[in-house]
């Protein structure tokens, strides 16, 4: 019996993980969505950013990035 009530009680905890985890994902998407769009609307209104190499790679990772 004892293994039963071991067993409810890790389901349990597991089961208090998921919306705490969920929540904490969500609180940190949104500041990352803000930069993001910021970054965007960098490259999009700043033509000396649009030359440089390295600064299309940056865009290129944040385009992969909103695609996922």
């Amino acid at each position: 019996m004892t293994s039963n009530n071991t067993t409810a009680s890790s389901d349990y905890s597991k089961g208090m993980r998921r919306p705490v985890l969920f929540n904490v994902l969500v609180c940190l998407l949104i500041p990352s969505l803000t930069c993001s769009i910021y970054l965007f609307f960098q490259f999009a209104t700043n033509h000396i950013l649009r030359r440089q190499i390295h600064n299309r790679i940056t865009l290129f990772l944040l385009i992969a990035y909103f695609l996922q």
